[in-house]
């Protein structure tokens, strides 16, 4: 177990050095120690995302596998889905401030939806990414929760990554909400009879 951790934990440490180091260094602004600080409060942010996806392929293993099944097996439907349903929601959301004050709560029920299909959604990407960093044939036992814990730090720390990892999250964004709603709608394959 310790052996087959190494190499997803030298990919985790290189993406999230690489995501310190190309901000500004702290002599280069006025303002060093609050840019810092800001680097340390990112790390739990960064490990409670990852612990949050471990948590939800353990609780729900079904939707993890979904997820992922649905991010691996048609990534480009994943992507168009979910830039059309956040840009659905974003549109739905100014005409509804745009038309009433009021009815800008509503608005942001349906972004905070959007977020929590998101989050729902997110485990399939990391679990994807995390089955190529740790290898899963090494026992019988399932490896997905640690797969999506390694996936989830892996993504989270690359999005730190200034300007391609602002790209990499909108992308993911996209493939979280898509892959969450190609699992809710994806049709059972069809049963075929044995031929005689």
């Amino acid at each position: 177990m310790q052996r087959e951790l190494r190499r997803p934990l030298r990919v985790i440490a290189c993406v999230a050095l690489a995501g310190c180091l190309s901000g500004p260094l702290p002599a280069q602004e006025a303002d060093g120690t609050r840019q810092a600080l800001g680097l340390l409060m990112l790390l739990p942010l960064v490990l409670a995302s990852g612990a949050l996806q471990a948590v939800i392929a353990v609780l729900f293993p079904r939707w993890a596998a979904a997820t992922r099944a649905a991010i691996e097996e048609r990534r480009g439907v994943c992507l168009l889905w979910g830039f059309l349903i956040l840009l659905f929601v974003v549109l739905v959301t100014l005409l509804l401030s745009a038309i009433a004050e009021a009815l800008g709560g509503l608005g942001a029920v349906l972004l905070f939806l959007a977020l929590l299909l998101s989050l729902a959604g997110y485990v399939g990407p990391a679990a994807a990414l995390g089955g190529r960093l740790v290898r899963s044939d090494l026992g019988d036992d399932d490896r997905t929760p640690l797969q999506a814990l390694v996936g989830g730090l892996t993504l989270c720390s690359a999005s730190l990554v200034p300007i391609v990892g602002q790209a990499l999250g909108l992308a993911l964004l996209f493939a979280s909400i898509g892959a969450a709603a190609v699992a809710i709608f994806r049709r059972p394959a069809p049963q075929t009879l044995p031929a005689e």
